[in-house]
């Protein structure tokens, strides 16, 4: 197999095993459902874009101040595939797990990892900093897809030509953005809120067009695959690794070959004492992939072999993707280019309302919606807060995920002196039932909380309806 062909064979075993592998588990950009109104957590404002954190000001622990994973599929669980047999033993089943999938799929994976953190009240603005280390993976596709790649060309024929195989599209992208934001109070009840993010691409892989069909051939008397499909690297080398990526802490912080720029945008309404509503933009923007660059056209008409997913994920997964790269020999052809090109993030929009039912307590609806592929994924969350004192606050939150149901999250901080730890995850169930859950994340870390200490609430001498802790 030439360069080429290796490159296409390892992003098609990669999507597989990123379809399969992470189903058990779910993952926007990232989810905020639990930590968005947890204001005693300055992260919040991550998500929360124009909500002024409590702490006057904060000092993020260096590498350990925010560590955020996040793994989801939209559309199946792993307890689909790997049913639980009468001696509770998990066994494969291909032939259930191809009827439970969705029309249409998303998988995705996420790994955020804050270098360096720190903001601070002044007056009636707040500013905040980060260098955050980012690594993303999107897969897109359709049911009938994942059943040509488990059953084969030759085995499916019996879905004709109108099986649905297009709408493929996957991104892998590893990068760093070094943000600096700013939150304002223009009045007693109004906010803005307003961060501006570098980005600098480390490595990125991307299927940016995919027109896949099938084609019976009669004299043999089977079905043929006829693509057309575009794929994308930078920093990739052909054995579908990143030729740079040593893992999310990096290794040379004066990186910026590949450049991009993103904007977040947030807005806060208080019109009564108790109601509060926001909106918030993330992730508008972009990065342009100029180092290294390799563009793959693949076209032709091949036969493709079934995948056993059995073997597959027995034993030494990696190595058995890496030996099913290594075998898989398309009867493609490729052509390869060397042409920039740029990526766009996919954005996220938040709209939330909360209702504070005492001075300590509150209830919230949130709303949360991705854009990739030009598809919505929708996300509606229920939340209570509950924050007694300065050096601690708790949520817990019940959240729909799109195709998902069974989503509830907890969450908590607590400060001994002016060391904040916190832990956040938006679907506590994953723990007990992982089968079945299509959804897990965590988000943790260390923060040094200056300004709040005593845990004694008054009004803020400078900025009218504003709360903080002397």
């Amino acid at each position: 197999m030439n360069n080429s062909k290796a490159l296409v064979a390892n992003v098609a075993a990669g999507v597989i095993f990123l379809t399969t592998l992470l189903s058990p588990l779910h993952c926007s950009a990232r989810f905020y459902s639990t930590l968005y109104w947890m204001n005693g957590i300055p992260q919040s404002q991550y998500g929360h874009v124009a909500q002024f954190p409590h702490a006057r000001m904060y000092i993020g622990m260096p590498l350990v101040s925010s560590l955020y994973f996040n793994v989801a599929n939209r559309g199946y669980a792993r307890g689909d595939l790997l049913r639980q047999g009468t001696n509770n033993q998990r066994y494969w089943d291909v032939d259930h797990f191809l009827t439970q999938i969705k029309q249409y799929n998303l998988t995705q994976a996420d790994a955020h990892l804050d270098l360096f953190s720190f903001g601070f009240l002044h007056e009636r603005n707040y500013f905040s900093f980060s260098v955050t280390q980012k690594a993303k993976v999107r897969a897109g596709y359709t049911a009938d897809l994942v059943r040509l790649a488990t059953l084969g060309s030759m085995n499916f024929s019996a879905y004709g030509p109108a099986a649905e195989l297009n709408d493929l599209s996957a991104a892998a992208i590893h990068y760093r953005e070094i943000s600096a934001g700013m939150i304002r109070q223009l009045s007693p009840g109004l906010s803005v809120g307003v961060r501006g993010k570098f980005l600098a691409g480390l490595a990125g892989a991307f299927i940016e067009e995919s027109d896949l069909s099938l084609q019976a051939d009669h004299l043999n008397g089977t079905t043929m695959v006829n693509a057309n499909m575009q794929i994308n690297t930078s920093r990739v080398d052909t054995s579908g690794i990143p030729s740079n990526f040593t893992g999310l802490y990096g290794h040379n912080l004066s990186d910026f070959g590949n450049m991009g720029f993103a904007v977040d945008a947030g807005v806060s309404l208080k019109p009564s004492g108790q109601l509060t509503f926001s909106v918030s933009l993330l992730d508008l923007g972009f990065i342009g992939w100029e180092k290294q660059v390799e563009n793959v056209t693949v076209t032709g008409i091949s036969e493709v072999t079934a995948i056993d997913l059995e073997n597959l994920f027995t034993g030494d997964i990696i190595n058995n993707v890496e030996v099913l790269a290594d075998t898989t020999d398309l009867g493609f052809t490729s052509a390869s280019g060397f042409k920039g090109f740029r990526y766009m993030l996919p954005p996220s929009m938040l709209v939330s309302a909360g209702l504070e039912i005492s001075h300590n307590q509150q209830l919230s609806l949130l709303t949360q919606a991705m854009l990739f592929n030009r598809k919505i994924y929708p996300t509606i969350s229920m939340v209570y807060n509950y924050m007694p004192a300065s050096y601690f606050g708790l949520a817990v939150s019940y959240s729909y995920v799109h195709l998902s149901y069974s989503n509830i999250g907890l969450g908590f901080h607590v400060s001994i002196g002016p060391v904040q730890f916190y832990l956040v995850s938006d679907n506590i169930l994953s723990l007990y039932d992982p089968y079945r859950s299509k959804m897990a994340n965590i988000h943790t870390g260390l923060n040094l909380i200056i300004g709040d200490r005593n845990g004694k609430r008054k009004k803020h001498k400078n900025i009218p309806g504003l709360y903080c802790w002397d």
